[in-house]
This record gives structure tokens, C-alpha cells and sequence, in this order.
């Protein structure tokens, strides 16, 4: 056997693993930012059946992204798909195409579904030494600054997500920004936060913040990204 050959086989296995990894993860963002979307689409279509009219407006989530939605009725349906974009609808017509509706009259129609809007997540980002699951000194001392943010949302959904920089392989990087999240997981579950709340993740080099050619070093790609909501 050519073990030339036998070794790109096996490159090209990982890659593919780790092609559909990294798909999945995005799947899993852009599924997230279009149920956000909906949900405060549908607490503002509440809003608009207490009026003579149902009128549902499209906002983007926290993070700017904006996730689509469907207004049917007997007679037709029609998409939502951009942000400040609304449908008026009315029971004898079919849903008109979607329009811009003015900032100003979104804030006045929707104040009161507004004001009780959840708080946006709280972000931290936390570095590593290089080829390490070691916190830096400056990341390791925020530590009690996330848990108190924590305790003070009373949170149940903490999602504590890995990084690395380019040096190394792939399958290594995953591996390596997988112990850097469970590092931190397990940090704050010292300092009292239930392991049940905690998500972690891993996506390696494939999410870098400052992209770079393969092989070089970027101390602010090895991360990790802790959102609190």
C-alpha cells in the first residue's frame, strides 16, 4: 500500500468530519437568530390583535441577525424576511407583500412589547497561553466578574464556547479548544454555577477573530466566548 496515498485518505476523512462540524454549528446560530426573530415577531402580532388590524413587524435579535417568518391567513400567506419590514393583515383580504414600517412608528405602536424586551446577553471573551488550556492571568482574575453577572441575571443558560489560532492541525485545535471551554466550565462551577446551565462547545480554528494564514500564531484567536443570558 502507498502510505503517501493512505495518509491523504485519511487527511481528507478528517476534513470532511470536520467540514460537517463546523456546517452543523452554523445550522445551529442561524436557527437560533431565526427563533429570536420569531418569537418577538409573534409577542408584536399579539400586540396588534387587540386593535381592529393584526399587524406583525420583523426586529432583528441582540446580535443584528434577522431570522424570517410567514403571516398567512384563509386567503394567502406572504414572507417576512428584513428587518423593520411588516404585514397588516385584515380578514377579508390576503396578506399584502411585505413593507418598511418607520422606526418611530414601530417604537410608538410597540412600546409597551419593547420596554419588557429581555436583556441583551452579556459577553466575556477570555484568552490562553499559546498551546495551553491556561487562562492568562488578566482572563483568569474576570472570572468572578462572569459569575456575578450570573447570580445577578439568576441565569440558566450560559453557553461557554472554544477557540484556538491556526497553529497545529484541526483535529488537534477542536480537541485543544474543547479542554479550554471544560477549563472554564469547570471555573465557574467552583465559584457555585450549576453545571446544568452551562453549554460548551468547540470550534477550533474555524471562527477565528482575527483570521490569518495556517500556522500562525494570533494570541487573541486562542479564546474562549462566554455569553450569559
Amino acid at each position: 500500500m502507498n502510505p503517501t496515498a493512505h495518509s491523504t485518505g485519511d487527511h481528507r476523512k478528517k476534513k470532511d468530519v470536520l467540514s460537517a462540524f463546523f456546517t452543523q454549528t452554523a445550522r445551529l446560530s442561524r436557527l437560533r437568530s431565526q427563533i429570536a426573530a420569531l418569537l418577538l415577531t409573534t409577542i408584536l402580532f399579539a400586540v396588534g390583535c387587540s386593535t381592529n388590524r393584526t399587524r406583525v413587524v420583523l426586529l432583528p435579535d441582540h446580535d443584528d441577525h434577522v431570522g424570517k417568518v410567514e403571516v398567512a391567513n384563509a386567503h394567502g400567506s406572504t414572507l417576512i424576511d428584513q428587518a423593520g419590514y411588516g404585514v397588516t393583515l385584515k380578514q377579508q383580504s390576503a396578506p399584502a407583500p411585505a413593507a418598511p414600517i418607520d422606526e418611530k412608528e414601530i417604537q410608538k405602536e410597540f412600546a409597551a412589547v419593547l420596554e419588557k424586551e429581555p436583556e441583551a446577553p452579556a459577553k466575556f471573551i477570555l484568552h490562553f497561553k499559546s498551546d495551553s488550556d491556561v487562562l492568562t492571568d488578566s482572563s483568569l482574575a474576570r472570572i468572578p466578574e462572569i459569575v456575578a453577572e450570573i447570580k445577578k441575571r439568576a441565569s440558566m443558560d450560559i453557553s461557554v464556547a472554544g477557540h484556538s489560532d491556526r497553529v497545529g492541525n484541526e483535529q488537534y485545535n477542536i480537541e485543544l479548544s474543547y479542554k479550554r471551554a471544560q477549563q472554564v466550565s469547570t471555573l465557574l462551577q467552583k465559584q457555585g454555577v450549576d453545571a446544568r446551565f452551562i453549554h460548551t462547545s468547540s470550534h477550533g480554528e474555524g471562527n477565528p477573530l482575527i483570521p490569518t494564514p495556517d500556522n500562525v500564531p494570533e494570541p487573541r484567536n486562542r479564546r474562549v466566548e462566554v455569553t450569559v443570558r
